[in-house]
């Protein structure tokens, strides 16, 4: 499965909406992504996408169309790992990203900890979903978080789109006890203008 790699000028036009923890919207708005470089290297890959969101210019996302077909994002957060974490669009063999792994001494009791922070990614199956006015063939992809023991109460779902070589549609649930008293969100592509060349 060959992804579709937007060039510059491509747009993606995203309502997003959140919800509290009674499952009332709390908040809904529309952002727009703009592809602003396109096929660079960057970070140790050879074929990345640079995007910004109107909402946020000062902050670019990273996207690298890997050669299986995947599609991999840079993360680069303070005092974490910086890497690539994989969608496993093509390959759909589940990927797993480290995003802490460190050993420290524990000033309260002296002893080592192990900390481990994992993000894991797997393919969950082949779907096909109407978004922006058309019908988009989209496998699905799921994201946990968490340690070395459990996985966090959050999970999110991509639905990625190889004809526009983007994710269409995202889905995040938070359980009890809700982080900033939210309990979802979610993304919908309402509008897009494709640039190929």
């Amino acid at each position: 499965m060959l992804l579709t790699q937007p060039k510059v000028g491509s747009m993606f036009v995203y309502h997003e909406i959140v919800w509290d923890t009674l499952g009332r919207i709390s908040e809904s708005y529309f952002d727009t992504e703009i592809v602003v470089q396109s096929g660079i290297s960057f970070a140790g890959k050879k074929n990345v996408n640079v995007l910004v969101f109107n909402s946020d210019t000062v902050h670019p996302g990273y996207r690298s169309y890997e050669p299986n077909g995947d599609l991999a994002y840079y993360i680069d957060i303070p005092n974490t790992h910086a890497g690539w974490p994989t969608w496993p669009i093509s390959s759909r063999i589940p990927t797993e990203y480290l995003q802490i792994d460190t050993t420290y001494v524990d000033s309260t009791s002296g002893q080592i900890i192990h900390s481990i922070r994992r993000f894991d990614f797997s393919y969950v199956k082949d779907t096909s979903i109407v978004e922006a006015g058309h019908t988009f063939d989209a496998p699905q992809i799921l994201f946990k978080a968490g340690n070395q023991y459990s996985y966090q109460n959050f999970t999110e779902y991509f639905w990625i789109a190889p004809s526009l070589g983007m994710e269409i549609r995202t889905l995040q649930s938070i359980g009890p006890p809700y982080l900033q008293n939210v309990s979802g969100w979610q993304t919908d592509l309402v509008n897009y203008v494709l640039k190929e060349n």
